[in-house]
Order: structure tokens, then C-alpha cells, then sequence
């Protein structure tokens, strides 16, 4: 992905783990890996801040028997 405003390819600046539905049994519990995405041009204006954030669903694969 490219800063918005100087076309740079941005890097990972952080990655974690959200996780919703986890405080209720009754809730499907859904992880989420997130990656904030910030630009690595030095003349930028947006150097060295977040510009975006992706959010990708971890899905749960259920065991396979032989």
C-alpha cells in the first residue's frame, strides 16, 4: 500500500491482536490481526505516523480427522 500523499510503499509500524466476543459465551469469539501501516518517506508530512490501519479476520479451522 502507498502513502496517500507522496505514493511511498508504507511499512508495518505495529501489529497486534484484537479479539471481540470474547466477554460472552453466547458470542462468537472473532481475532483479528491488526497492522498499522505508516509512511517511511522522511520528507513526507506524514513520516513517521499511522496512515493506515488493516484488520485481518483469523478464522478458526476446525481440526481435520483421518
Amino acid at each position: 500500500m502507498e502513502c496517500p500523499d507522496c505514493g511511498c510503499r508504507m511499512k508495518i509500524e505495529r501489529t497486534y491482536l484484537e479479539i471481540e466476543g470474547d466477554d460472552s459465551p453466547s458470542l462468537e469469539t472473532k481475532v483479528y490481526s491488526v497492522q498499522e501501516l505508516c509512511c517511511r518517506n522522511p520528507k513526507c508530512i506524514r513520516y513517521g505516523r499511522m496512515v493506515q490501519q488493516v484488520r485481518h479476520r483469523i478464522d478458526r479451522q476446525e481440526e481435520v480427522s483421518g
